[in-house]
């Protein structure tokens, strides 16, 4: 992972195996075959990819409530897609709205029907705070902090 002043990117460097009659490999062409090595009874692909986790911009806030932050990206218009974000020693964790149970959460809390495509709603503090401590924002990807000597 790198965490640059406006960005943080998470690096992918892996593996994927299948088995050899799996992949349908005798009928593939040369350059189907591209990126792909056989290995006794298995097709390997070696998978090198970066993914932005996110990016600052000016279409961001980053707000502090309750001892989290929140960052707020804005879609279009007055949409705004929300994560949650706590950094202690040394560790981010970011959460974001993933689950049918966080979305039936939200529902409840904010007291009227939540847009299930995009998750529209309008909380006031307390509702906002009521959602945080019903256990929103589930789904959590955390990052440690990792040292690296210096050469």
């Amino acid at each position: 992972m790198t965490i640059e002043s406006k960005r943080m990117i998470m690096h992918y460097d892996y593996e994927i195996k299948l088995p050899r009659d799996s992949t349908n490999w005798d009928n593939l062409t040369a350059v189907e075959k591209t990126g792909f090595r056989l290995e006794n009874d298995s097709v390997i692909e070696h998978v090198v990819d970066d993914d932005t986790i996110f990016g600052i911009s000016e279409d961001m806030v980053l707000k502090k409530f309750n001892g989290y932050y929140f960052l707020n990206t804005r879609n279009k218009g007055n949409s705004w897609y929300v994560q949650k974000m706590q950094l202690n020693k040394g560790m981010l964790t970011i959460g974001s709205i993933s689950t049918k149970d966080e979305l039936k959460t939200l529902d409840k809390v904010n007291e009227s029907p939540v847009d299930t495509t995009t998750y529209q709603v309008s909380f006031n503090r307390k509702q906002f705070h009521e959602y945080i401590d019903n256990e929103g924002f589930s789904k959590v990807d955390t990052f440690l902090r990792v040292n690296q000597a210096r050469h």
